[in-house]
Formats: structure tokens, sequence, C-alpha cells
């Protein structure tokens, strides 16, 4: 009997999700004043495995220092899918660089704007 269920990862998506989570993930300085300003320090797990590579984006053939963009969304915590990590990795390490998080508001459509959700000096 196994210990742990069978894993599946033929998709890049998953690939790279499960590349992410192995490994150490260094934190720019900004990158942890957004997740400790918004209170999300113990959700970087949870975002990585809720997201979608954006390979469109991503820079990753032909670059020593590849660039992935993970958008995600976090509907308990009023976060919309167009809400995005930043990482930045080569073959030594994964960098979150920034973090970009986007609120969704009942009143945003109300104004014209969305309200200001942003941590004065993370931004």
């Amino acid at each position: 009997m196994r210990e742990n269920p069978i894993e599946f990862d033929y998709f890049p998506n998953s690939r790279v999700k499960k590349q992410f989570l192995k490994k150490e993930i260094m934190l720019s300085e900004k990158a942890i004043c957004k997740m400790n300003c918004h209170n999300f320090d113990t959700l970087l797990s949870d975002f990585i495995m809720r997201s979608k590579v954006d390979f469109k984006k991503s820079k990753i053939r032909g670059f020593d220092l590849k660039t992935y963009y993970l958008f995600f969304s976090y509907p308990d915590k009023n976060l919309t899918n167009q809400s995005y990590l930043l990482f930045q990795t080569n073959d030594d390490s994964i960098n979150l660089i920034d973090v970009f998080f986007n609120f969704s508001s009942p009143f945003y459509n109300a104004s014209g704007r969305p309200l200001e959700f942003n941590c004065q000096q993370c931004y």
C-alpha cells in the first residue's frame, strides 16, 4: 500500500507550480512588505496552488533568468483573478520579485475607480 497518493504533473502549469513549492523561495523586500501589509504573509503557498502560469506573458525560453507570471484569485480574501505573483528563476534559485493584489470592491462600478487598498510604504 502507498504512503502518498500518485501525482501526475504532465502539464506545464502543474510542473512550474510544483517546482516553486518544492524549493525555497527568496522574497524581495517589496514582496515581503506587500504580503505583510495585507496580512497575507502565510498564504504564499495557497496563492501558488490557486494560480495559473501565464506562459504568454512569462519570459522563459532563451532566457537564463526566467520570469514567470502566476495569476490567481482568492475570493475569501476579496482578491480577483487579476492578482498575480512575479517570480524570477535561474538554475540555483527562485525569487518572488513582486506581488500585485487586485481587490474586488462592491463599489468599484459606482465610483468609476477601485478603492485604494495599497500600503503606502510598499508601493
